[in-house]
């Protein structure tokens, strides 16, 4: 009888941890997706700073050549496209691990290269110099 309650209670108890298990590997993939998900949004989001940082830097350039702007002001301009394409690569790295993690946690590893192939499509047209 004791032994009959005592095993009852151990397979009571494993039900309850399988449950918390379950609800931490839901809010892992949860919290894990918004990561990629956020990561991903930045670096397209930058996308267009980084055109408007190179429309910047060619008319820094052309008003040097003409005499109406300094060197410092060329330099300057290449330093923040510079700034804006490291953050890019930032949030490109972020998206990747998070995504890893994300496919790791969902027993999906062997779909990552899916997904870099997708990446791949879609990111060349905008990865210049």
């Amino acid at each position: 009888s004791d032994k009959l309650k005592a095993a009852h209670s151990t397979a009571l108890q494993v039900n309850y941890l399988r449950a918390q298990a379950e609800q931490d590997l839901s809010l892992l993939v949860e919290k894990t997706w918004r990561e990629a998900n956020q990561a991903l949004e930045e670096y397209q989001g930058l996308s267009s700073s980084i055109s408007l940082a190179d429309e910047n830097l060619r008319l820094r350039e052309k008003a040097f050549v003409q005499g109406l702007s300094t060197s410092l002001d060329v330099v300057d301009a290449e330093l923040y496209l510079a700034n804006i394409k490291t953050q890019q690569l930032a949030a490109s790295y972020q998206y990747v691990l998070s995504l890893s993690r994300l496919l790791a946690v969902s027993g999906e590893m062997n779909r990552f290269p899916d997904f870099q192939a997708a990446a791949l499509t879609h990111s060349l047209p905008t990865q210049q110099g």
